[in-house]
């Protein structure tokens, strides 16, 4: 039994709040001293109109919107490198097309500088880095020489305690310190779960005493679901202390999607399955789709044109082509795509899995089928709402019928949005291929959404996704 209380005296520090603190302060001073450089470089003078501040302030008001959204602050010290610079390019340039966006909708576009507003970024994403940089070092040197670690025990065994161990150790900021597992069993009490003993509290020593007399600052509760009544006792054991509980489900043996605690009317509510599109994650993915689906039909216009007049002149029939799909919600909407059948193809044998040897389509068709130019016009359905660039692939009704009782987890890919391309499709799981893979990469997707996916989806859609050998 423990003989006398641990001494953990320790600096009143808020670490988090000093972190947040220090990176919003750099940030602040990155937008704007480089803004007021730029001004000085283009035009000789530090004082700027009213309508440049302005710009700043947007500015500045968009980056506390994009930011956080694309995690810049929260665990920032635990990131590589890579994922830092990564996440601060994609963040500094959504900022940057957010503002090109909101001058062209209130036509104040030809009042800016281009030659002040390039250099303003330019040097703003490399004061970005080197800024956030400093602001690094300086965190973890204050973080080191604090000792800012919460001494941690641990009510559970097995993989879920080993799990908590290891996300406690690598994943938590160098903020926790594991100290004791208390297993629920007497077979588990003499593990060694990662390097942490793992046994059972002396019968003269309840867990209360333990707590107050190791000095613990938390305990983590790692326990399945169905063990809310070992909880209940442990949590009334612990009434008379002042100790941070958690309770750390076993999520993980369930299928879940961004899995996440809220208040729901009032109560609070564990999300199972939940889109990652809403909020300022639905502005930043509407942005996106209506500038690139803008850009691309204004350079792609000239071939939507040649295709048209290739398959008038082919076959007889409308160039476009419009099917029932099912996208977001489970709403159904009419989609787009050049005609690669003839005319009442499926009058008599209804929709029908596409299959090479039924040779239904024309001969331009298959190449359009192939190359998946057939597949451009629904440019136009993100630019109605319909779709996005980058989702799961929609499918028809009569087939999501089907296959959400055949397909586990197939209904969650209408979380969002349908997609012209999406993971699975760069990934070569498109046409007649096996559904469940698809399926899997397509939630995927919608657990790890971000900005940055998506662009490295829209970029690698070219090289892996146009040309397939499954498309027919």
């Amino acid at each position: 039994m423990l003989k006398a209380r641990v001494d953990r005296r320790r600096p009143t520090l808020d670490y988090n709040l000093l972190a947040y603190g220090i990176l919003i302060a750099s940030d602040i001073t990155t937008i704007l001293g480089s803004g007021y450089l730029a001004y000085f470089l283009r035009f000789g003078a530090w004082t700027m109109p009213p309508h440049y501040r302005s710009a700043l302030a947007i500015a500045l008001i968009t980056s506390f919107v994009i930011f956080p959204n694309l995690r810049l602050y929260a665990g920032w010290l635990n990131k590589p490198v890579w994922i830092r610079l990564q996440s601060l390019i994609l963040g500094w340039g959504a900022v940057a097309l957010a503002l090109i966006t909101i001058a062209y909708m209130v036509k104040e576009s030809e009042s800016y500088s281009r030659l002040w507003f390039g250099t303003w970024f330019l040097l703003g994403g490399i004061a970005l880095n080197l800024l956030r940089g400093l602001a690094t070092h300086l965190l973890a040197r204050i973080r080191a020489s604090q000792g800012v670690r919460r001494r941690v025990v641990i009510v559970g065994q097995g993989a879920i305690a080993e799990r908590a161990i290891w996300h406690a150790h690598h994943h938590g900021d160098g903020s926790f310190k594991v100290c004791r597992v208390v297993p629920l069993d007497y077979d588990q009490s003499t593990a060694n779960l990662g390097g942490i003993e793992s046994r059972l509290l002396s019968k003269r020593v309840s867990l209360a005493n333990f707590v107050e007399r190791a000095g613990i600052d938390e305990v983590w509760f790692c326990l399945a679901l169905r063990d809310e009544h070992v909880l209940r006792d442990f949590q009334s054991r612990l009434a008379h202390t002042a100790v941070t509980q958690r309770f750390m489900p076993d999520i993980d043996a369930y299928r879940v999607l961004r899995s996440q605690i809220t208040e729901v009317a009032g109560l609070t509510s564990l999300n199972l399955n939940t889109s990652p599109i809403f909020g300022a994650n639905r502005a930043l993915k509407t942005i996106e789709d209506l500038v690139l689906s803008a850009l691309i039909l204004a350079l792609i216009s000239p071939l939507l044109a040649v295709i048209a007049i290739a398959i008038k002149l082919t076959s007889a029939g409308p160039a476009l082509y419009k099917q029932q799909r099912v996208g977001w919600n489970g709403q159904e909407f009419r989609m787009l795509k050049f005609r690669t059948m003839p005319v009442h193809a499926e009058a008599e044998s209804g929709p029908v899995w596409m299959d090479p040897s039924s040779n239904r389509t024309t001969r331009l068709g298959q190449l359009l089928r192939h190359t998946s130019l057939d597949e451009l016009p629904q440019f136009i359905n993100v630019i109605k709402g319909d779709m996005s660039i980058v989702g799961p692939r929609p499918e028809r009704p009569a087939f999501v019928g089907q296959l959400k009782h055949e397909v586990p987890g197939y209904m969650q890919k209408h979380l969002v949005k349908a997609g012209i391309t999406g993971l699975a499709q760069i990934n070569g799981w498109r046409g007649n291929t096996d559904l469940r893979k698809r399926i899997e990469w397509d939630l995927y997707y919608i657990e790890h959404w971000s900005l940055w996916l998506d662009l490295k989806i829209i970029v690698l859609t070219p090289f892996k996704g146009f040309m397939n050998e499954h498309a027919y």
